[in-house]
């Protein structure tokens, strides 16, 4: 599959600083823009966002820090620590359950980003047939692998895979040890920690949809985000389990759950009726 290198350019990585004052990686998230119409003027206006999981930021707010920064590329190939309150990630208005959050931007034009966004209107249409995707589509996701995450550039790694399932019916995903139903794609490909928050774009090159590819900028679409993955128990944890010790270890089943791309446009749409933009720091 061909990617092209500036797909990559929306995604950044989501950090926390320790007791000591430095920084690391935890996640990562990615720049998205959504066009609306604004009364009473000419044309649209793009709006713009920082998206990642929710559990990426909950596990945040968990630490004693109440700062959730943002690792971006900058010009001149070095990297810039931005830094925002957890108070100002925005959650789904009404669905819990919905793993994502964002932050609505104000570009400072002192620094010089080298990202871009991309268009929340090129996402899977799940309800457009000509758009629709399928099982074994092609999909990938760009992200942070945290043993190699660059010292003077963001560096995301690149997993491909394909789909799975199709989110006909919830699936049972854990919260924290709360099980709960949510809307999710299954995707056929590993994830890991580091990478919840990934951008996951589905391709449409394809016989099906070849006409369609032609009248768009892009051959692909957003299909979500990565919500996390499935574990399975060793052999031996059942075991131990069934002598009342603690299991040692649990392995990637090599299944995530992808939270739908609609779910972040309901995310996006609640913000826009209240919430502002804060200038990135």
């Amino acid at each position: 599959m061909f990617i092209p290198p500036e797909i990559l350019t929306c995604v950044a990585f989501i950090g926390v600083a320790r007791e000591d004052g430095t920084q690391i990686p935890v996640g990562t998230a990615f720049f998205l823009s959504q066009r609306i119409a604004v009364e009473g003027e000419p044309g649209y206006r793009d709006i713009h966002f920082l998206v990642t999981a929710a559990h990426v930021i909950n596990n945040i707010a968990l630490t004693p820090a109440d700062e959730v920064l943002v690792r971006v590329n900058v010009d001149g190939d070095a990297t810039r620590w931005i830094r925002t309150r957890v108070v100002d990630w925005v959650s789904h208005p009404t669905d819990s359950s919905v793993d994502v959050m964002a932050y609505r931007i104000l570009w400072n034009p002192s620094i010089k980003l080298d990202h871009r966004t991309f268009p929340i209107e090129h996402r899977v249409q799940q309800h457009i047939e000509t758009e629709a995707v399928d099982l074994g589509d092609e999909l990938f996701f760009p992200g942070l692998f945290w043993p190699h995450h660059g010292e003077s550039r963001n560096i995301p790694i690149v997993r491909i895979g394909a789909i799975a399932a199709m989110p006909m019916e919830k699936v049972t995903a854990d919260f924290g040890g709360v099980s709960k139903k949510i809307d999710a794609y299954l995707a056929e490909v590993r994830s890991v920690g580091g990478l919840s928050g990934s951008p996951v774009f589905a391709s449409m090159i394809g016989s099906r949809r070849g006409a369609l590819v032609v009248s768009h900028p892009t051959p692909f679409r957003l299909l979500g985000l990565i919500r996390g993955h499935f574990d399975d128990e060793m052999p031996q944890n059942i075991s131990a389990r069934a002598q009342g010790r603690r299991p040692a270890e649990r392995v990637n089943m090599g299944i995530a759950l992808v939270v739908p791309a609609v779910k972040i446009l309901e995310v996006l749409e609640g913000m826009l009726a209240w919430s502002r933009p804060h200038e990135l720091q």
